[in-house]
């Protein structure tokens, strides 16, 4: 799961209590990499530069497939789901071509900027 970094966060550099948004954000990335561990899985956080507002999800199939990836507006909550207009898909990857190009743009964004 790739998720922004505190400094990307769209509230960082916020006033008052939006400040604390990102540092908040922080902490729910790192509680669901310590869930994610124990299946495989992690969090990646965005490092920049620049804000960083997408949102993501892989499926590896091995360690150089990717065999699904969601794409997309949503939030991934409640609001999202019950009031906000949002557009989101998964793409799922039946050939190894797709699944090692799907894998390649997760490389590209996993490394350091």
């Amino acid at each position: 799961v790739l998720v922004p970094s505190a400094a990307t966060h769209g509230f960082a550099g916020a006033r008052g209590v939006k400040r604390a948004v990102p540092l908040a954000h922080a902490r729910f990335a790192a509680d669901l990499d310590d869930a994610l561990a124990a299946g495989g899985g992690r969090v990646v956080e965005d490092r920049g530069p620049g804000t960083f507002h997408a949102k993501g999800c892989w499926v590896f199939g091995g360690a150089d497939r990717v065999v699904a990836t969601a794409v997309g507006s949503s939030n991934w909550n409640v609001r999202s789901l019950a009031r906000d207009l949002e557009l989101g898909a998964v793409l799922v990857a039946r050939d190894r071509r797709t699944q090692a190009l799907f894998a390649r743009e997760w490389r590209r964004l996993e490394a350091p900027a």
